[in-house]
């Protein structure tokens, strides 16, 4: 009759359906997700050029910070007394070497200019009244002015660095200017890095602009000050649009300055953009080419499909007992007789299955509950490490901070009071060789006044404190190892806001020891300092090319005492939980490496 259906025709308008239905979706689903692919890719392509642009803020402040650093460190020489020919030298000193100084100068607490370089350059009441003087006297920290302009018209940057003595009190402040105008102070950013749309700024703490790369006829003005100084004062980076540029905000670490790098967004997404018009003109010619496979490959495998669909409609129905008919001697009869053997050995597989599931639920319970147990003891001994460390290097710098103390409250008092002594007894001598010796033993005195202060420096220096870690290591190998002849190259990546202060003392430490055991045993001409960090670990490498030693000789110390600064190194690295390697041999140079682990809460924080 007309109005019934043959099922065989059904099951075959089935088959057909599904089949045109699976192959359009293995063809096109590929395609849709290529095109979902290529739209993230665009994404990730405009992402990536903003992440490139903050990348590039934060080299520029790594290079402004690094040319400002060695010149700031400068201010911090001279020894404890704010006012002294040694602090006086030292200023001028750093001022004939610094590119960016105008002048520098000494303050008192109360404001009064006790020296300046060059002279008669400020008046003492406009320099103790800004704000960055101010705050650098109330908070002992070093502090640095807005754009200021002179009575005279001209503009300057001021830098202020308080002078603190081995109490903690402020003693004066240390200061220089800077003079924006100067053609120098544009080295302090890189050249851009890309087109003419391309722009690097540095700004203030009031957002306004002291410098910039962007000096053609055409200049475009920068971020507005409001959009920068919430930044600024939270010292908070950030990267996107702001209006028709591309902008990236890094703060300075050392002052509340920052830089800021801008493009055109037209110009940084153009190759997005074009990406995205040939994507959406190739668009319908995939979809053309997807129908037509599809149409072939389901008229290809038609007849197959309903040949397989009657062989496994059996097996479909959960019937295992009843086998599967004799099938062609082709790729479905051989798919049937795979199919038949399958049957058979998964009804005898089931029971052996089951079996198998209840003793593995067993064993994986059983290896839960031990696991659980190894991992509360784990993490009992990390916390007792910790408590450990933190207990063990507070005790060590409590300690190598009252014997700085002691020695200057009492020992320095001491060889002071000594030198009045003897002041005064050459004072009631006549000339004679008395005279002369009591000359030289307070030559003597004087001479061991300034070692006990080298000594109280090295016990707990203060630019540790001030500047952090890796200005420390650098001071001390300036201090103490460029003296010798030695050339240090320091290679550091910032990592001040990931180290512990605790942490970053005992690193202190281990550097100081492995740069002393170069000082005195080496007999090096160059030393390599390394300093990087990643998501968990604070890395450090020391390299020299002295004349080696073989490890296995220093491994237990000899009764000389060759050996023990290598295990001081070793039980400060095991009580801070990292990991020390050391690879030497006679005659070729020494390499340390230096694996700390950084605690996960200020990773996460």
């Amino acid at each position: 009759m007309r109005g019934e259906r043959h099922p065989r025709l059904g099951v075959r308008n089935a088959l057909q359906t599904r089949a045109l239905l699976l192959v359009a979706l293995g063809l096109l689903t590929p395609l849709v997700i290529l095109g979902i692919l290529s739209m993230s890719a665009l994404d990730d392509l405009s992402a990536r050029v903003v992440r490139d642009q903050q990348r590039l803020a934060r080299s520029a402040v790594d290079h402004v910070e690094e040319i400002i650093r060695d010149d700031l460190e400068g201010l911090y020489g001279g020894g404890v007394e704010p006012d002294s020919p040694a602090r006086r030298a030292a200023l001028l000193a750093t001022y004939r070497r610094s590119r960016l100084f105008s002048s520098v100068f000494l303050l008192s607490p109360a404001g009064e200019i006790l020296w300046e370089e060059p002279a008669g350059g400020h008046r003492d009441d406009r320099l103790i009244a800004m704000p960055a003087a101010q705050e650098a006297i109330a908070t002992g920290r070093r502090a640095a002015s807005a754009l200021t302009t002179l009575p005279n018209g001209a503009q300057r940057l001021f830098l202020f660095v308080p002078l603190v003595d081995l109490d903690g009190k402020t003693t004066g402040i240390a200061g220089a200017s800077l003079d924006p105008a100067r053609p120098v102070f544009a080295s302090l950013l890189p050249a851009p890095q890309t087109g003419e749309g391309h722009a690097t700024d540095l700004v203030d703490a009031a957002g306004e602009v002291v410098a910039t790369t962007d000096t053609g006829p055409a200049r475009r003005p920068s971020v507005a000050p409001e959009l920068l100084r919430p930044l600024l004062h939270d010292q908070r980076p950030f990267a996107g649009r702001a209006g028709e540029d591309v902008v990236a905000f890094a703060p300075l670490h050392l002052f509340p300055w920052g830089v800021v790098v801008r493009e055109r967004a037209a110009d940084a997404f153009a190759p997005a953009y074009a990406f995205r018009r040939r994507m959406l003109a190739l668009t319908p010619v995939f979809l053309a080419l997807a129908a037509f496979f599809t149409w072939g490959a389901a008229r290809s495998v038609l007849r197959p499909l309903l040949v397989l669909t009657r062989a496994a409609e059996h097996i479909t129905s959960g019937d295992l007992e009843r086998p599967i008919p004799p099938l062609p001697d082709d790729e479905v009869g051989r798919l049937g007789r795979s199919l038949e053997t399958m049957r058979v050995r998964l009804g005898a597989s089931l029971d052996e299955i089951r079996s198998a599931n209840e003793q593995l639920e067993a064993r994986v319970a059983a290896r839960t509950q031990e696991l659980q147990r190894l991992y509360a003891e784990l993490r009992d001994r990390d916390e007792r490490r910790a408590e450990l460390l933190k207990r063990f290097l507070s005790a060590q710098e409590r300690e190598r901070m009252r014997i700085a103390r002691e020695l200057h409250d009492e020992t320095c008092q001491t060889i002071v009071a000594l030198s009045f002594r003897l002041e005064s007894a050459l004072g009631e001598l006549p000339e004679s060789g008395i005279r002369a010796r009591l000359e030289e033993v307070k030559g003597l005195a004087g001479r061991a006044l300034d070692d006990l202060h080298r000594v109280i420096f090295d016990l707990r220096p203060s630019i540790l404190d001030d500047l952090g870690l890796l200005a420390a290591v650098r001071w001390y190998a300036a201090r103490h190892i460029e003296p010798l002849g030695i050339a240090v190259r320091c290679e550091f990546e910032d990592v001040e806001s990931r180290v512990p202060r605790d942490v970053a003392t005992a690193v202190f430490r281990i550097v100081q020891e492995a740069l002393l055991n170069v000082a005195r045993h080496a007999k090096a001409e160059n030393v390599l300092l390394q300093i990087a960090a990643d998501e968990k670990r604070l890395l450090i490498e020391i390299e020299d090319d002295g004349r080696g030693f073989d490890p296995k000789s220093v491994e237990l110390p000899s009764e000389t005492g060759r050996g023990l600064g290598l295990l001081g190194m070793r039980e400060r690295v095991e009580i801070l939980g990292g990991k020390m390697s050391l690879d030497s041999a006679p005659g070729d140079g020494a390499h340390i490496t230096l694996e700390i682990p950084i605690p996960k809460e200020v990773f996460h924080a």
